[in-house]
């Protein structure tokens, strides 16, 4: 068995950019052209307890159930969905604990990182996968947002300067379904999100 990190990336940019479509389903393929997939069934995963200060009473951890809720409806060409995205409950792990290259504990983990985002300080969010590189078949998958450098806020606490958790995260979720962007404008899988906008569609 064969294993392959891949680090996939959302920058901040402006209005304007083109979008990828839910319905579109590009799907991200391996080096030998086989489709990246979850096994069918149930995903769990977690996210990290210590959340973000930038929200109120835990609307954060209910943004991001939403959207991995959210991806539950989709289908693609006709197709049912194969997986179910389960949240098993808070972690109190490190903050880093969303890349798999450094915590190979089976966790699939969402979390927000406070302190010492490496990279991009424009980069909103990273999702990191695991992967058989013959098979396709994802083992793990992290989800980290930038809590050092952006702004964050949840449901209706939506406001100027701050992204939309749910927003944002409903593109990461694609990612590590392995859809890819697309040129459609206005849909969920575009590469930039606008400050102060809340927009969850599918």
């Amino acid at each position: 068995m064969k294993f392959r990190w891949s680090i996939f990336v959302m920058t901040v940019v402006l209005t304007g950019i083109p979008a990828a479509d839910a319905d579109s389903c590009t799907v991200l393929q391996t080096s030998a052209g086989v489709d990246l997939h979850f096994p069918p069934g149930v995903v769990e995963y977690y996210i990290q307890r210590a959340g973000t200060p930038d929200v109120d009473g835990g609307a954060e951890f209910t943004a991001i159930q939403e959207a991995f809720r959210s991806w539950g409806a989709v289908q693609c060409n006709g197709d049912a969905p194969s997986v179910e995205f389960i949240y098993v409950g808070e972690a109190d792990v490190d903050q880093t604990n969303f890349d798999p290259r450094r915590f190979r504990d089976e966790k699939n983990m969402v979390t927000f990182v406070q302190n010492g985002w490496d990279g991009d300080p424009q980069v909103l969010a990273r999702a990191r996968i695991l992967w058989d590189t013959e098979t396709g078949e994802i083992f793990e998958f992290g989800i980290a947002l930038n809590d050092t450098n952006a702004q964050w806020s949840a449901g209706d606490q939506t406001e100027p300067g701050a992204f939309d958790i749910q927003s944002v995260m409903t593109r990461e979720i694609g990612l590590i379904l392995g859809a890819g962007d697309s040129e459609e404008p206005g849909a969920v899988m575009r590469t930039g999100f606008d400050e102060g906008v809340a927009d969850r569609r599918m």
